[in-house]
């Protein structure tokens, strides 16, 4: 019901590329160097953004990516996606760019791309790539998903992924555990531990558990 916008970054290494959300990266610099008791004081000045971070062909040949559901930190690898592209007619100026288009199905939905054969790397933002040049933009057709770049740089810059203690799994249970969480999050919170919740209305009465079961529409259909 409210679309959600977020700046994102997309590292393209010469082999390895991991996409994420800047927003988060701020946030989590800025709880280092915050003492707790500030931090609960002020909890709504220290939002991020999405979670999630992709890394295309690592290790290689496969893609590697992390989440945070509640307070766990999650992981699962999967072979690099095999996209089937098909290059169609049209063009269009990205951030100073001259594009094209591309279209594809991926994983339920389908998306149409703009890519830029001057900057001659087969890559993109989230799980996209394989096309002759970097993807600039892309959305699917239901307006669920919809990137754009705002600018590149070019940068001579580790690509790192954060040491944290991972909890492996596989994309099923982890897009099955999302879809969980996602349609009711209390639902999942007070059943996957010892925490006991009580939600309630402004004027106090409590509410309904199954009131609180709400609609989730993920990127990733199949």
């Amino acid at each position: 019901e409210k679309p959600m916008q977020d700046l994102l970054l997309l590292q393209a290494g010469g082999k390895v590329t991991k996409f994420f959300s800047y927003k988060t990266l701020q946030r989590d610099s800025l709880l280092r160097i915050t003492p707790a008791e500030q931090v609960l004081a002020n909890v709504g000045n220290f939002k991020g953004g999405l979670e999630a971070v992709v890394f295309q062909n690592y290790p290689a040949g496969e893609m590697t990516c992390t989440d945070k559901i509640s307070r766990d930190n999650m992981l699962y690898t999967e072979p690099l996606p095999a996209i089937d592209w098909e290059l169609t007619d049209g063009e269009r100026t990205i951030v100073g760019y001259a594009c094209r288009r591309a279209r594809c199905t991926f994983r339920g939905r389908s998306y149409e791309a703009w890519y830029a054969p001057e900057i001659a790397v087969s890559c993109g933002p989230w799980k996209f790539g394989g096309l002759p040049g970097l993807i600039l933009a892309i959305r699917d057709h239901a307006g669920v998903l919809d990137l754009e770049a705002t600018g590149v740089e070019q940068r001579v810059e580790p690509i790192r992924m954060t040491d944290r203690n991972y909890m492996k799994t596989n994309r099923k249970k982890y897009l099955d555990l999302k879809q969980k969480v996602m349609t009711d999050p209390v639902g999942y919170l007070t059943g996957s531990s010892n925490v006991r919740m009580t939600i309630k209305n402004e004027d106090g009465t409590p509410v309904n558990p199954g009131d609180l079961v709400r609609g989730y529409n993920p990127i990733e259909l199949e």
